[in-house]
């Protein structure tokens, strides 16, 4: 996809307070767009995930004690897409959950303060954006249902990254923004999912399949 032909690119002209902010957001997301623009979530070959950044970025993302990462391998687009341990990871413990934590409140707050009483309708604006420019290109499923489960898998780990990167930038908190972009710079290449419910301060880490002729 072009990236003049991104909803998140307009949104962030349309909505965003520092130009610059979101000009450097939208290139930390650059090669997920890439991906994107495949339609398909795949490596083109192995890749060796050096573990000491990996932590950091979760660490730092996130706010919560990461020591070490557990990663998996996904044969194919169905088993990346597949929670882990068949779906019985509580939300509390996955990426996303953990991402709320660490920064809802604070963008909640500031997007009250920039967007007043419409705050919601640009919240809305982000995620319509998301879903054209990620969600649907690459298949991806999240909880996008405020009347079931919500459910812990790389696609709500990918969604859950970018609303708050991109809302970050948005409101203008470059701070936010700079703890998350390690994070959105990883996902090209493997998504942290979830804590290791087996291990203290683990964190399973999903690798996309890699690509295969075609």
């Amino acid at each position: 996809m072009p990236m003049n032909a991104s909803r998140v690119k307009r949104f962030l002209e349309s909505r965003g307070r520092s130009a610059p902010l979101a000009d450097a957001a939208l290139q930390a997301a650059w090669p997920l767009y890439l991906v994107a623009d495949r339609r398909r979530y795949e490596l083109a070959g192995a890749v060796r995930l050096d573990a000491a950044p990996t932590v950091a970025a979760i660490a730092g993302a996130t706010a919560r004690k990461v020591e070490r990462i557990v990663l998996y391998s996904c044969a194919d687009a169905r088993a990346f897409r597949a929670p882990p341990y068949g779906g019985d990871v509580p939300y509390p413990s996955g990426l996303a959950g953990a991402l709320f934590d660490a920064h809802w409140t604070h963008l909640a707050r500031q997007s009250e303060e920039r967007f007043g009483s419409g705050c919601r309708t640009v919240k809305d604006e982000l995620w319509n954006a998301l879903r054209h420019d990620i969600v649907y290109p690459l298949q991806l499923e999240f909880w996008d249902d405020p009347d079931g489960p919500p459910r812990v898998g790389v696609g709500e780990s990918v969604v859950t990254t970018l609303f708050y990167f991109f809302f970050a930038a948005a409101v203008g908190d470059g701070d936010r923004a700079a703890l998350l972009d390690p994070l959105v710079r990883l996902l090209p290449r493997a998504v942290p999912v979830c804590e290791d419910p087996t291990q203290a301060s683990a964190w399973l880490v999903a690798l996309p399949p890699i690509a295969t002729k075609r």
